[in-house]
């Protein structure tokens, strides 16, 4: 339980609010990270994701993965393959709402995730990896989601997927535009 403590304490603490007006930051974009293995008990690991629109928080998922990944390449692209759905149904509703259609940027710190998504061809690490995660690679390709790496320490999403040292987990949560209610 103590890999979701910073998720306990982001959702938990009653004084923060969205900045959600307040930026600069005007297009949709995401984040996605994953742990590798961290519950004891079934060694599943868990993925998470963060999609925010105007500098605020819109979505945010922490969830064990359904499956008992083999490397931390699998964890996190099956944790990109959960943020992709995510990103279509945002997509759709942005452009309902807006009339634009948007191509979100999902920031993602795995490099051998990535390089599947963004090579289309499956290594032998990664070859027994279910088709049903393979969408990301597909929209990527399409144009539909842009795949990006950020620095681990960038993500926002690792909040969600990891208990953190608390200087790290007051960045992350300012980064995210959360600001305290007076």
């Amino acid at each position: 339980m103590d890999r979701l403590c910073s998720v306990n304490r982001l959702i938990s603490t009653r004084s923060l609010g969205d900045s959600v007006w307040k930026t600069q930051i005007r297009h949709l974009h995401g984040y996605t990270d994953s742990d590798f293995a961290g519950d004891r008990s079934d060694r599943k690991s868990q993925g998470g994701y963060i999609f925010r629109l105007y500098g605020g928080l819109i979505d945010w998922q922490s969830k064990k993965q359904l499956l008992v990944a083999t490397s931390t390449t699998e964890a996190e692209y099956v944790a990109c393959s959960e943020a992709t759905r995510k990103a279509r149904c945002l997509i759709q509703l942005h452009k309902d709402v807006t009339g634009d259609l948007v191509s979100p940027p999902i920031y993602c710190d795995s490099n051998g995730a990535l390089k599947n998504i963004w090579s289309g061809v499956s290594s032998a690490k990664t070859k027994h990896i279910d088709i049903r995660f393979h969408d990301s690679r597909e929209l990527h390709a399409q144009g539909i989601v842009r795949f990006a790496y950020v620095s681990t320490d960038e993500n926002l999403a690792d909040i969600m997927t990891k208990a953190l040292a608390p200087e790290r987990h007051q960045r992350l949560v300012k980064s995210m535009g959360l600001r305290k209610i007076p």
